[in-house]
């Protein structure tokens, strides 16, 4: 290489390292990424030029020598191509946490070139982990996670797993990969198939005291957990998740991790019920230990609503910890959050389906209005989050002491994160399970008089108008309709009294 291009080369590494240094705390990446957006076509500019610089070093770069002569290499002096691939890597890590440069980054061969890098230097556990978190943040973007599978990503990524089966960091950011990559339905199957499922969990079992990793895992369980669901079964999943739970039950984001998992894996058929009374009976502790943490309420929520769907609830559980009470009073601390309305009414609809304790328990705490205002009230409009999330732990180690309400993963999905799903726009789904809550209460006498009264057969049949354009709801909406006017002179049409 000429003088004069290693002097260019020496200052745009400086430049880069400072680039690097001032974006790699997330939070403050966070505060600046209107910069990015706000520059679109600039970044994407640098981004090829970038993946191209990176091709040219990866491509000249002498390969690594056999596994028996090295070992997992993550101190000592690195080489030229380790440094300059290095801070490549860090850049792209990056520039991939906004989702239309990952998108950029996808059209540019990106994923092709860090698979490259990964072969190149399979024994450099720095690169490995840029490398790794950068696939899960390409993966949050559907026309990436089909790429994948072709150029062969999955199969180094389950490689790589079982490689650095030592290393939590590599760990994590490898099951957030399978996590995201898990959404597309053919990469799902592909993942089960060659034993993903059985390496989380022994990652998970090696590494019980590391936080991000179980997070990561508990994440990617829930995504394969239709194609996985006997494997997990065989593996003895439930107690290790039992033992996350136990051994973090402080941990908030750990506590959400677990939660979604049991959500997502109820609604498969997971047999849970030997644990399911004990499970709910630990949500209830961590929603009142969680209180003012409204995602968490929406994930505690969600895993209620899918448990108590699928299995009876023990009363005693629920009654002994006020269950019922514990989401009202997170539908009245958090009135404007739509998520949380619609998760604690498909919660509430689940639970007194069949017992009429607790139909009398939610009459007595006056959770009749409580359910029609929910219906009644006009949601600001907020922007539908994503299935899969972007790793934002940063190039370096991000402490856990962020704000309670910072729970950076996306909202569960109701139903749970099965494939192939039809999805309903919220707004309809929250008066979907407020109507079936009411039908539910309805099975008790007072209640359905209460719930005459308070109009909210009114509100059901406004609910009917606004489903009029999917007719499989339109059809539940109407069934609920009848349910209450049907052969009865008190359930008449009535509008809300006053």
């Amino acid at each position: 290489m000429c003088v004069s291009l290693k002097c260019f080369h020496h200052h745009l590494f400086q430049y880069l390292d400072a680039f690097v240094a001032h974006f790699s705390d997330v939070h403050h990446f966070m505060r600046q990424e209107n910069v990015f957006q706000s520059n679109e076509p600039l970044a994407e500019t640098a981004l090829s030029h970038i993946v191209a610089f990176g091709w040219e070093i990866a491509n000249d770069a002498p390969k690594d020598p056999p596994p028996q002569t090295q070992s997992p290499r993550g101190t000592g002096e690195p080489t030229w191509e380790e440094k300059n691939l290095g801070r490549v890597m860090k850049l792209i890590r990056i520039f991939s946490r906004v989702e239309s440069l990952a998108a950029t980054i996808g059209k540019n061969r990106g994923v092709p070139f860090i698979l490259q890098v990964m072969k190149s230097f399979p024994f450099c556990i720095p690169i490995q982990i840029d490398c790794s978190a950068s696939l899960a943040n390409l993966a949050s973007v559907e026309e990436n996670r089909t790429l994948m599978l072709r150029d062969g990503c999955i199969k180094l990524v389950l490689e790589n797993m079982s490689k650095f089966m030592d290393s939590p960091a590599v760990q994590a950011e490898v099951c957030a990969t399978l996590a995201n990559l898990a959404s597309h339905d053919a990469n799902a199957k592909y993942i089960v198939r060659n034993g993903g499922c059985t390496l989380i969990l022994r990652a998970m079992r090696l590494h019980m005291d590391q936080m991000d990793l179980q997070i990561q895992a508990l994440h990617a369980l829930a995504s394969l957990g239709k194609p996985g669901r006997d494997v997990l079964d065989k593996e003895n999943f439930m107690p290790l998740l039992m033992r996350a739970l136990t051994v973090h039950r402080r941990d908030i984001q750990v506590v959400s991790a677990v939660l979604h998992a049991v959500g997502s894996l109820a609604v498969t058929g997971m047999p849970m019920i030997a644990y399911k009374d004990k499970i709910i009976s630990m949500i209830f502790t961590a929603m009142h230990d969680f209180k003012n943490a409204y995602t968490f309420q929406i994930t505690a929520c969600f895993a209620l609503a899918h448990l108590s769907f699928m299995h009876i609830t023990d009363e005693t559980v629920i009654t002994t910890q006020d269950g019922l009470g514990l989401i009202l009073n997170a539908m009245r601390r958090f009135p404007e959050v739509e998520s949380l309305q619609t998760t604690a009414l498909f919660a509430l609809g689940s639970i007194v389906m069949s017992n009429d304790k607790h139909r009398q328990a939610v009459l007595k705490r006056n959770g009749i209005p409580l359910i029609i205002g929910a219906m009644r009230r006009r949601y600001a409009p907020t922007s539908a989050k994503a299935t899969c999330s972007r790793r934002d732990s940063g190039i370096e180690d991000v402490g856990q002491d962020q704000e309670e309400d910072d729970l950076r993963d996306s909202e569960p999905v109701l139903f749970a994160r099965g494939h192939s799903r039809i999805q309903y726009p919220r707004p309809l789904l929250l008066q979907l399970f407020a109507s079936v809550a009411l039908l539910n209460l309805s099975d008790n006498e007072k209640c359905r008089i209460e719930i005459i009264q308070a109009g909210g057969i009114h509100y059901i049949f406004e609910a009917l108008q606004r489903v009029k354009d999917h007719t499989d709801l339109w059809f539940i909406l109407y069934f609920i309709f009848t349910r209450f006017t049907k052969n009865d002179d008190r359930a008449v049409y009535m509008k809300p009294r006053g």
